[in-house]
């Protein structure tokens, strides 16, 4: 008698269920309903039924919302990739109960540092705020999921950014704290380019120091982080192995470390003649930085410009 139940009550579930339309369906998955798909079952069929539907109900429940919200954070990372920022953000937002949702959390931090690059007010009370949010996305998201590299890769930029607005003293203050995100985005994202390039670029940061900076640490702190530019190098070619090419100002760290450490003068030169070529006429922020200072270090080495 028990087994007539079931299949009756499977072939009821089944019909009712695929007969919603995809907009139900949608609304059902990303709402925030306190009552659950499980719940409505339970309350129709008799507890012999529940356990056998339980399996069915939660993997349909929870793949197809996994399938719909990567495309959605797919199609945001394509419109930050095109520069649509506001487009992008309005888009993360669309998604129902997108403030406990890590993934779009970070997005957003990410997304408000990235509009902060093309204003002139740096340091002003309006920008600090902005960075502030930012921040405070990133850290809701890592207390959402400890072990995304992406977020502490984001919390890292940000807080950098934060603490050189701030001036030297913050900036030294927080040092380990941001080295410490960028190990822990290393350790989750072991295959993501930019940590690498993020902790290499801070210990060429730490080493390039200046001797104000330096006894400034010394004053408040006891003294610098340990840092090399040894490590450096490591790093930064690291994230080439990775992916070749993936961000033009890793390759212009390779060429100042290079020169930093007094070594394979003519490989460095090669290197920036090569950023110029590559990246004359580019309007993406990072290539035209990396342009512009890979002109000013050929000049100043009394080197000849590319055409």
């Amino acid at each position: 008698m028990s087994k007539i139940i079931y299949n009756r009550a499977c072939r009821s579930f089944l019909a009712n269920y695929l007969k919603q339309s995809r907009n139900q369906v949608h609304s059902r998955l990303f709402g925030c309903s306190s009552k659950s798909m499980f719940e409505r079952v339970q309350s129709s069929h008799s507890s012999k039924v529940i356990p056998s539907l339980l399996a069915f109900t939660l993997a349909y429940a929870y793949s197809e919302p996994k399938d719909e919200e990567r495309q959605l954070l797919e199609q945001a990372d394509k419109l930050f990739d095109s520069n649509k920022l506001e487009e992008m953000i309005s888009l993360l937002k669309s998604l129902k109960c997108w403030e406990e949702n890590n993934e779009v959390l970070w997005r957003i931090a990410r997304c408000n540092y990235h509009q902060l690059k093309y204003r002139t007010d740096k340091g002003s009370q309006e920008y600090m705020s902005i960075l502030e949010d930012s921040f405070s996305l990133v850290e809701k998201s890592l207390k959402i999921n400890d072990k995304c590299g992406s977020a502490y890769k984001w919390a890292a930029i940000i807080l950098d950014e934060y603490s050189t607005a701030q001036g030297t003293k913050a900036r030294i203050a927080n040092l380990l704290r941001i080295k410490e995100f960028m190990e822990k985005a290393i350790e989750f994202s072991p295959h993501d380019p930019t940590a690498y390039y993020l902790l290499g670029e801070w210990h060429y940061g730490c080493s390039s120091v200046t001797w104000v900076e330096r006894n400034l640490a010394n004053l408040f702190f006891g003294s610098l982080p340990e840092a090399s530019y040894e490590l450096a190098l490591e790093l930064f070619e690291r994230a080439e192995k990775i992916e070749s090419g993936f961000y033009s100002k890793n390759q212009i760290m390779i060429a100042k470390t290079l020169l930093a450490l007094n070594r394979e003068k003519d490989r460095a030169t090669n290197h920036l003649k090569s950023i110029v070529n590559k990246y004359k006429g580019s309007v993406k922020w990072a290539d035209t930085e990396a342009y512009k200072e890979a002109t000013q270090l050929l000049n100043k080495m009394g080197e000849k410009v590319p055409d």
